[in-house]
């Protein structure tokens, strides 16, 4: 084999490498954004439960109504949150 043949036999072999591998940076990349909307997804499903379970406590008197505003305005930061959840403005 003729050395300009073996030159380009390994600069074909270095392209197809390098697609390979792009092909791979993409599919590691959408791997990672299943993986983030799976955890978004769990955290949103525990977030939901963790609230239907207090709203539990507070109808079966676990829990005052008190207490969990309290926590409430400790805890919400965000002003559309407190307006929604009908809380004062946090200065």
């Amino acid at each position: 084999m003729k050395l300009t043949e073996q030159l380009a036999k390994l600069e074909r072999e270095i392209q197809e490498d390098e697609e390979r591998k792009r092909e791979k940076k993409l599919k590691v990349k959408m791997l990672r954004t299943q993986i983030s909307q799976q955890q978004r997804k769990t955290d949103n499903r525990r977030h939901i439960l963790l609230g239907v379970a207090v709203e539990e406590a507070v109808k079966s008197g676990i829990i005052s109504r008190d207490q969990i505003d309290l926590w409430l305005d400790s805890f919400i930061r965000k002003q559309n949150d407190r307006r929604f959840l009908g809380l004062e403005d946090a200065v």
